[in-house]
This record gives C-alpha cells, structure tokens and sequence, in this order.
C-alpha cells in the first residue's frame, strides 16, 4: 500500500529506493522505476535544463489551449453548435491544467531537491541496470 510521501518521510522513501506510482498505488515495474531514477539524477544535475524544458512544454501547452479555445469562440459566435465545441472546450481546459501542473512542478523542484539523497539514486539506478 502507497503512503503518503511527506516532508519527514520523503528522504527516507527516496534514499530506500521506493518509487510508489499515483495510480491506486501500485508499485511501477523496474523499467519504468529505472527511466524514472535517471530523470529524477538529471534534473537533478541539470536543474536549469529541466526547468527550461517544463517551462517549454508548458509554453506549448498554453499556446495549444488559447488556440483551441479561440476556435471555439469563433465556431460559437458563428452559429455552429454540436458536442465538438464542448470536446474542443474539455481538451483546451484539460491542455490548460497541464500548464498550471507544468508551472507548479517547474517552482517547487527548487524545495525538493535538498530532501532527495542523490547518492542513494544513483545505488539504485546502478543496481537495477545490473
């Protein structure tokens, strides 16, 4: 069963290797669990690249949103009606969550880092490509 990862357990959890999924918390196979280390080791080494590279993706994102719901403004306003405005509207919404998800992980990876023992990924990492 997957606890709730805190402050106080974090490093703890980090440090033994355990990599618990958000999905009703099964535990991740090895592959995924390896693909997960390295990108966690670099984003670590590389903190600006992985900013650069969330704040890329949530560009694009944002961009793809308001495009999206530009559309459905123009379609609306040009007497079209049908369930396809409300699927471009869900997709612009959901496209536009990812950005506010994007932007919050690109702020608080700067607070995360001093809790993650990096010596201990990189065991893992080393142990599971063995």
């Amino acid at each position: 069963m997957a606890e709730k990862l805190t402050h106080e357990n974090a490093e703890a959890s980090i440090s033994q290797g355990v990599i618990v999924s958000m999905f009703h918390g099964v535990i991740l196979d090895n592959q995924l669990k390896n693909k997960t280390l390295k990108s966690i080791l670099s984003s670590i080494e590389n903190p600006e690249k992985h900013a650069l590279k969330l704040k890329r993706k949530s560009l694009l994102l944002t961009g793809i949103s308001w495009f999206a719901l530009m559309i459905v403004f123009f379609l609306h306003f040009q007497g079209f009606t049908g369930l396809y405005l409300l699927a471009i509207s869900a997709f612009s919404g959901i496209a536009y969550g990812f950005v506010i998800y994007l932007d919050s992980a690109r702020k608080q990876w700067q607070f995360i880092i001093p809790h993650i023992d990096i010596e201990a990924v990189k065991e893992e990492v080393l142990s599971d490509e063995t």
